[in-house]
């Protein structure tokens, strides 16, 4: 290692390099080199020598610990993304594989179709998105499929975005299923797609779910309604608009 390396650095941490680095591939295998350089280079880090940290980092390969690189090319792409080096950081991602480790596959992919968005590369970032599964990352995934709904709309596909939204199921998070729906219901109605389908959609919604959205559902199933003179069906629904805004202002009081 070239003395210049260690200038700047305390004795301690010298020394706990030059233990680190006495760890070999041949020697010791590959795992065990793989987390020696993990260590060097986060050592080097913690030290803001950032080129030495990731000459250690790029010695690990993906054969010595998936895992391990896989998560390394993430975090990676995020410090030079952090650096506004978009490029660079594509270049990491991309190396992430799903066989390497499937949570840090669907945090690349969704870091990367976030960047192509951001440089109006939509449908790539749409492509991105779609690679991101919900065994991979639940989370991720709920995320990705409103923001291919939102991509789909700017090109001009609302049913496509309508099928993102429906992939959305209550039993992943009942508040994203509950804006997922709202959405459909209001997508349905503003390009006058099927007005029933939305009603229905809206209808989905429970309480349970979002009570904010649930009754902002409720006050616009009782606006159509209304609007198809259906007035016994508007009264049921605007009378349990009510009960949510009543109730809503008694907690504040402590009445309830």
């Amino acid at each position: 290692m070239n003395i210049d390396d260690m200038e700047g650095l305390d004795e301690e941490t010298r020394k706990e390099i030059e233990g680190l680095q006495k760890v070999t591939r041949e020697k010791d295998g590959g795992d065990t080199f793989a987390k020696a350089q993990f260590n060097i280079g986060s050592v080097y880090h913690e030290n803001n020598k950032l080129e030495n940290a990731l000459k250690a980092w790029n010695k690990i390969k993906r054969s010595d610990n998936p895992e391990l690189y896989a998560q390394l090319r993430l975090d990676i792409g995020v410090m030079f993304k952090q650096g506004n080096d978009d490029e660079r950081a594509l270049i990491e991602w991309i190396k992430v594989k799903h066989a390497d480790s499937s949570v840090a596959y669907a945090y690349a992919q969704f870091y990367t179709g976030r960047v192509l968005y951001n440089l109006n590369k939509t449908l790539e970032s749409m492509k991105a998105y779609k690679n991101i599964k919900r065994e991979d990352s639940l989370e991720l995934f709920i995320e990705a499929q409103f923001r291919i709904a939102e991509i789909l709309l700017l090109e001009g596909d609302p049913k496509g975005a309508i099928s993102s939204w429906s992939n959305i199921e209550r039993s992943d998070d009942q508040a994203a299923y509950a804006k997922a729906q709202f959405s459909i219901g209001s997508i349905l109605l503003e390009r006058k797609i099927d007005k029933e389908l939305a009603l229905i959609a809206w209808n989905n919604i429970k309480k349970t779910d979002d009570p904010k959205i649930f009754a902002d559902a409720q006050f616009g199933i009782g606006y159509e309604l209304d609007n198809k003179k259906d007035i016994d069906g508007a009264l049921k629904h605007c009378l349990r608009f009510c009960v949510q805004i009543i109730q809503k202002f008694m907690r504040k009081r402590n009445l309830i």
